[in-house]
Parts: structure tokens; sequence; C-alpha cells
């Protein structure tokens, strides 16, 4: 009874592993020494366009920007060391031809206390790649401005202004930032 309630448990445990990785909006992958991927979730269909079955026991480098190629394989051999990194930005490959921005947060994956390959996510940042671009276009734009700019919050405190601002009134940024 107990034995069965054990086998119960474990196989209740698989199905909500599986649902999570099945149902993840991220790519939850796997890549082996030697750099083979030896899994994706649905998600890498989703998002690159590209059925799993056309990468798994490829190289992973093959999906990588040529320009990220260094990069990539510099984080590939520390995480294969055992170090943990911070998040990376990669541009992958997708289907379509054209290159989408990753974030990886990958890890070792070990047994027996040896690595054996690598465990990672990656989510797709093009379109807030491209907000944050617009935003420094932006910026740059309201910075040039020759009329004075004030950015204000709901309430109208002051919450930028731009250098024609200075100009035009004689207060520093400093000086009115925060105020109504």
């Amino acid at each position: 009874t107990e034995r069965k309630k054990a086998e119960q448990a474990l196989a209740e445990s698989e199905q909500r592993y599986r649902n999570l990785i099945e149902n993840a909006p991220d790519v939850i992958f796997t890549i082996a020494p030697d750099g083979t991927i030896t899994s994706l979730n649905p998600a890498f269909e989703r998002i690159t366009g590209w059925l799993q079955s056309e990468w798994l026991g490829k190289q992973f480098t093959s999906v990588l920007h040529p320009d990220d190629l260094s990069r990539g394989l510099e984080f590939f051999q520390r995480i294969l060391k055992g170090e943990k990194t911070a998040p990376f930005e990669l541009r992958v490959f997708r289907k379509s031809g054209d290159y989408l921005t990753a974030e990886f947060t990958v890890t070792p994956q070990t047994q027996n206390g040896s690595v054996i390959g690598m465990l990672g996510i990656a989510r797709d940042i093009t379109e807030r790649k491209a907000a944050e671009e617009r935003m420094r276009v932006q910026s740059a734009a309201l910075g040039a401005a020759a009329n004075a700019i004030i950015i204000t919050d709901h309430e109208g405190m002051i919450e930028w202004t731009n250098p024609a601002f200075t100009v035009l009134t004689g207060y520093s940024h400093l000086e009115v930032i925060g105020r109504n």
C-alpha cells in the first residue's frame, strides 16, 4: 500500500512537471556537453516557427546569430564548468529568416555532482528591445528639442525636463524635479 501511494505520488508529480513544461510561455531546453540540443518544449515552435524535431540532436550554435556565436560559446563553456551565470541575451534564428532577441537563464545540469549538460529557459524579448530602442530615440529627440519640454506625473509633479527648459527658464533639472 505504501509503495502504491509512493508510485501514485511520483506519477502525479511527473504529470505536474510535464504540464508545466508543455504549457510554459518561454522556451525550456536542455543541451548536452557536446552542444547538441536534447530537449525543447512546445514554446520553441510558437516562438521560432521551427518544429522541435528540426532542432533536436543539432548543435545549438546553428540557431544563433553569427555575431552572437562566440558569446554563446563562451557562456556554454562557463556553464559546463559548473558556473552559474546572470541572464544574458542572444539573437536566435527564426524559420521566417529573421532573428528574435532572447534572454537566456541557464544553469548547469548535474548528476552525482558532475555537469552532464545545461538546462535553460529562453524568453523572447524582441518587442521589449524594440520598445527600449524607440524610447531611446524619442528621449534623444526630446532632449534635442529647441522648445522647453516638461514631463509630469498624473498629479502634476515634474519628472523630467529637457535642456531647453533650463536655457529658457534658468532653472536646472535638479531644481524642479519632484515639484508641482
